[in-house]
């Protein structure tokens, strides 16, 4: 039985990556934007956005909660949209090889 989703982590990882400090600055802000996109149009509720731990190869971390959670369903809509959104984006700027993960209520992975 699947369980209602309070916090996501999206993660996104390119190996290797030559990005400057302010290219992956960049890359941020319009990275949160399009999960704010998401958020607004799928959601359409309060969304807190968090930095997580990055290594390396990481040019992406954020901690995405909500005070009331999420059914499965509707989070897999959310999934796809921020999904369909970076994909989109990674294209128009022309960034190969990047993946995009997720970890629903990381608080219970240890």
């Amino acid at each position: 039985m699947s369980k209602n989703v309070s916090m996501l982590n999206v993660e996104v990882v390119k190996e290797q990556h030559d990005f400057s400090e302010r290219e992956l600055k960049i890359l941020d802000v319009l990275l949160l934007n399009l999960c704010a996109n998401a958020n607004m149009n799928v959601l359409k509720q309060g969304m807190a956005m968090n930095p997580i731990e990055q290594g390396s190869d990481h040019i992406f971390g954020v901690q995405l909660a909500w005070a009331q959670s999420i059914t499965p369903e509707v989070n897999e809509e959310f999934k796809e949209a921020i999904d369909k959104r970076f994909k989109t984006g990674f294209k128009m700027c022309d960034i190969e090889g990047a993946q995009v993960s997720f970890v629903e209520n990381a608080y219970l992975v240890k």
